[in-house]
């Protein structure tokens, strides 16, 4: 019986490590598509200007 309790418990220990790394990963993720998306716009709007000329 008390076998099956720590096997559970480490069970959920590693279940709870592995939701906070996918969670970690994906906030990572989401920022760099982020900053993609900031630095296309940047490019874009440089690509405009230059594009208009004086």
């Amino acid at each position: 019986m008390e076998g099956d309790k720590g096997t559970v418990c480490v069970t959920e220990v590693i279940g709870f490590i592995v939701s906070w790394l996918i969670k970690s990963l994906l906030q990572e993720v989401t920022l760099f598509i982020q900053l993609l998306g900031l630095i296309q716009s940047v490019l874009t709007c440089d690509v405009s200007r230059k594009q208009k000329g004086p």
